[in-house]
């Protein structure tokens, strides 16, 4: 891209995200890529709609490059955001975009962010499969209730804690964080042999 005196035109990404502002993360990329200027902007989570989102926000769009966002997009991508040609989804998927103009009538580059999640949802996975297994929740109550041995109801099941070695997980869907899923869990000793990737 070219400005009218023949130089190169800055990039101008905006990051739409709901999260506070990354400082340490946009400094970087500051300093990484000159070429670039970088705004941010914090926008609502769930509660705030998205034609609510982009008439707030429908004048920034205006000398606008990249769009990385989650769901806040403008409402009328050739007249408000004129420049963009690029969008970085911060999801793995793009249902949320996919009935909007920027998918329907446009030419603008999408990209998601498929495959990065892989490692924090089995983690989560393998976290929530150790609590139940483990009494934890039941257990924890209890030691903040100062509740043990003779104390504790007869009624209670944190007696039938369960180890996970040897035991078999079932992974529904094998992409990205369905094959970390197993990987964690064959590291774990829960699975006896999993698909090797290709």
């Amino acid at each position: 891209m070219h400005n009218m005196g023949g130089g190169p035109q800055k990039e101008n990404v905006l990051l739409l995200l709901p999260i506070d502002e990354p400082k340490d993360g946009l400094a970087k990329l500051r300093s990484t890529y000159p070429d670039y200027n970088f705004t941010f902007k914090r926008v609502g989570f769930g509660g705030q709609k998205e034609k609510e989102a982009s008439d707030l926000l429908a004048s920034i769009y205006k000398d606008v490059t990249i769009l990385v966002t989650l769901f806040t997009f403008p409402s009328e991508p050739k007249a408000d955001a004129p420049l963009l040609d690029f969008v970085q989804l911060f999801s793995a998927g793009s249902n949320q975009l996919q009935k909007h103009p920027l998918y329907t009538d446009s030419d603008v580059t999408i990209a998601t962010s498929s495959g990065i999640h892989g490692p924090q949802i089995a983690e989560w996975v393998i976290m929530t499969a150790l609590v139940q297994a483990h009494k934890y929740k039941q257990l924890y109550d209890l030691q903040r209730q100062k509740k043990w041995g003779h104390k504790i109801s007869e009624n209670s099941t944190y007696r039938t804690v369960r180890d996970l070695v040897g035991q078999r997980i079932g992974v529904l869907g094998y992409g990205s964080i369905g094959r970390q899923v197993a990987r964690v869990g064959k590291a774990m000793g829960e699975l006896s042999n999993i698909p090797q990737d290709e």
